[in-house]
């Protein structure tokens, strides 16, 4: 599994998206809010819910994990190289 991939699944299931979400759309929109929230500051698991609300139609309709965002946060540095 790529790490594009990888953070896609988690996404799926940290933010409860519906299954076939995000599509690539989608997560592109996700990661680029995400990413300009970094350059800031430090992402906050409101600040990816917030994300996935807005991109995602269903965002936190589907209920498959605890909520702990450190792991989204560790995929997108390695997606972008960070």
């Amino acid at each position: 599994m790529t790490n594009r991939e990888q953070l896609k699944h988690a996404l799926m299931m940290k933010m409860g998206l519906p299954p076939g979400h995000p599509t690539d759309a989608e997560f592109q929109l996700v990661i680029q809010q995400i990413s300009r929230i970094r350059t800031q500051r430090g992402s906050t698991s409101d600040d990816w819910r917030k994300a996935c609300e807005r991109y995602v139609p269903g965002a936190g309709s589907h209920i498959y994990a605890a909520e702990d965002t450190s792991d989204l946060d560790m995929l997108l540095d390695r997606l972008l190289g960070s």
